[in-house]
């Protein structure tokens, strides 16, 4: 095996394992101790943070954060990779924000000339437009640590009706136009919810608490509106008119239940929980004259009854 080879074997083996000894590493390389111990030192020069252990129960363990084995790329893939990461770049809070500046300084310093230069022209031509937001969520990353341990976690929340106190069990978070969102079940309403991350106060993980033991399969996808199955869901009908209809086309809510019609008309049948009535009341008020609700009446009396507070507003 060529020394290159094994320097990245190596380090593999020193990450996958918590503690190890020479003898250990010796006996799976296949050579000698000397030979690990001068590996070892070199891995060390090329920054593994190993720390070394005397004693009988002595060792050696890797402290903090884990080295990982250089990883070869075509040109086409570390542009790729570049851009994906660039996206992030106008959040104005991300769960890992030092670490994404970072790992994106080192990736691009370590590119050969000619690929950072085509990434400058690139950078002058192409963007991943997010709108800015002048917000912050300081709690991102408490909130998504408490969803990777399946814990709980007891939050102080500024929601429309005002603040309030609550206890919640993260489940995932997503970011969507710049703001990033906590899906969580919340013990207050005995439902899944979804909140603001930077509506968030304050945010504690609570400590020897259970996770659940199930485990969701796939991955993460943000949270929906009911199945039309479901008891606490209201039936929802709206008709658009040509111009409503591009609208809800362009929304990812409505665009699931639009049927356009051939003069460009259209109608909506979905679902939504109750608890987004006061949310819909203004979101369809946005639409104008573009939208007549049929169904639900709690939403067409809610929006019946903005509009006419919006009208003595301006009398």
């Amino acid at each position: 095996m060529h020394k290159a080879q094994r320097l990245i074997q190596l380090m593999m083996l020193v990450n996958e394992k918590r503690r190890f000894t020479i003898r250990e590493l010796a006996d799976e390389l296949g050579v000698s101790r000397r030979t690990i111990v001068r590996d070892l030192g070199e891995l060390g020069e090329l920054g593994v943070p190993l720390y070394s252990e005397v004693g009988a129960a002595g060792g050696y363990r890797v402290l903090h954060d884990k080295m990982l084995p250089p990883i070869h790329f075509t040109e086409h893939e570390a542009v790729a990779i570049f851009f994906a990461s660039q996206a992030l770049e106008r959040y104005s809070a991300l769960p890992f924000e030092l670490e994404t500046s970072s790992a994106l300084r080192k990736f691009y310093a370590k590119l050969p000339g000619d690929v950072r230069a085509k990434i400058d022209r690139l950078k002058r031509r192409l963007t991943f437009w997010v709108p800015p937001r002048r917000v912050e969520a300081p709690h991102l990353r408490t909130l998504l640590a408490a969803a990777l341990e399946r814990a709980e976690a007891d939050i102080e929340y500024d929601g429309s009706p005002g603040r309030s106190t609550r206890r919640i069990r993260p489940t995932g978070v997503y970011a969507m136009n710049g703001l990033w969102y906590v899906q969580a079940y919340c013990y207050r309403n005995e439902a899944d919810r979804v909140f603001r991350a930077d509506r968030v106060l304050s945010a504690t993980i609570v400590p020897d608490v259970a996770g659940a033991d199930d485990e969701p399969e796939g991955p993460f996808l943000p949270w929906a509106p009911p199945a039309a199955e479901d008891p606490a869901a209201l039936p929802l009908e709206i008709e658009l008119t040509r111009e409503g209809a591009r609208r809800a086309a362009a929304d990812p809510w409505l665009a699931e239940g639009l049927a356009a019609r051939p003069d460009g008309t259209g109608t909506v049948r979905a679902t939504m929980p109750a608890s987004y009535v006061p949310w819909a009341t203004a979101f369809f008020l946005g639409f104008g004259t573009d939208v007549r609700i049929v169904q639900p009446p709690e939403l067409r009396r809610a929006v019946t009854h903005m509009a006419d507070e919006v009208r003595r507003m301006y009398e």
